[in-house]
């Protein structure tokens, strides 16, 4: 089991996100939840987490522009795992431009994720 990074979870479907907090919970990560872009970064300043899971396609500000103004030395400090159902090439090359460290196309397997998440983890430490 983790010891108790901390997950932050920016996902705009309530239903999706309830089910990977559970079963991120349930890995032994600690969560915090964001809905969109601007309340993630928000949070982000204010008690940054030790890797973001984030989805691309949410209101205001999208996935991309919080990546851009996470920025460079941002997506550095915390990793940044892109997971989203539009999984065309250019989207992901676009967020791994902008620093995201892994793509998930969804849907995805909780293993996928769990796996992609520890990699970051321990790419960061």
């Amino acid at each position: 089991m983790p010891p108790n990074e901390r997950i932050h979870l920016v996902e705009d479907d309530d239903g999706v996100a309830r089910a990977l907090e559970v079963r991120l919970k349930a890995a032994g990560y600690d969560v915090r939840r964001s809905c969109d872009g601007e309340s993630a970064l928000e949070l982000h300043a204010t008690d940054p987490a030790d890797a973001i899971i984030l989805d691309i396609r949410m209101p205001g500000m999208d996935g991309f522009e919080f990546l851009a103004q996470l920025g460079p030395e941002g997506t550095r400090a915390t990793p940044v795992i892109v997971a989203s159902a539009n999984h065309q090439d250019d989207v992901a090359r676009r967020a791994e431009s902008l620093g995201a460290r892994k793509f998930l196309a969804k849907p995805y397997q909780a293993t996928q994720l769990l796996s992609a998440l520890r990699d970051v983890l321990s790419s960061a430490a």
